[in-house]
């Protein structure tokens, strides 16, 4: 059990795959897929990936030095570059719309929305008071998750792009415990729509 127990703590406290994929991505978009420093750690990956199986513990060579960080990376303690690869430019473009559209949205929060009557269904009025209370409860429930998972609004919890703290995006644990809950919640408000509307 003592052997067990001293492999695991090695294994998480050597758990390195997380730096070297964001220094690998980081070595491509600064030299290329192909140049010497990727492909050393690619095969360093590859050997961290095995390690459980192998217990061979991989080493970081230190002439492999990544200063700057590509944009798309969104780096705080590194230098960045703008990347000129189609990740970059997609990055940008995507950035730009969700800065457009974050805007867009903060200049309709005042705004009286408009209801087109060829929607509306007779009798509409018995579910006024009801369709209320759903949305409160809908609301608070966003409100909870956005605030448990550090997100700035319901966009980011719908898209599971997240802009949390740095520990956060070095896995995707937060993410994809989010994206679950929020597919929760819209299962269970499926249900009490129809369980309670429409009969």
């Amino acid at each position: 059990m003592q052997v067990i127990a001293d492999f695991i703590f090695k294994y998480l406290n050597s758990d390195q795959l997380g730096v070297l994929s964001n220094r690998h991505l980081a070595c491509c978009a600064t030299h290329s897929p192909n140049h010497e420093y990727s492909l050393k750690l690619a095969e360093i990956i590859s050997e961290a990936v095995d390690f459980p199986k192998t217990g061979k513990l991989p080493m970081i060579p230190k002439n492999i030095k990544i200063t700057k960080y590509p944009d798309y990376m969104e780096n705080k303690t590194k230098e960045s570059f703008v990347s000129k690869s189609s990740i970059g430019e997609m990055y940008r473009q995507i950035k730009e719309v969700w800065t457009i559209h974050t805007s867009w949205q903060e200049s309709l929060e005042d705004e009286q929305v408009t209801i087109d009557p060829t929607f509306l269904v007779n009798g509409y009025e018995r579910y006024i008071n009801e369709a209320k209370q759903e949305y409160e409860y809908y609301s608070s429930k966003v409100n909870l998750l956005v605030s448990i998972y550090n997100l700035q609004n319901e966009y980011e919890l719908i898209t599971g792009c997240h802009s949390g703290p740095e520990e956060e995006k070095k896995n995707n644990d937060s993410v994809e415990t989010a994206s679950l809950e929020f597919h929760n919640l819209n299962t269970e408000m499926r249900d009490r729509f129809n369980a309670q509307f429409l009969r």
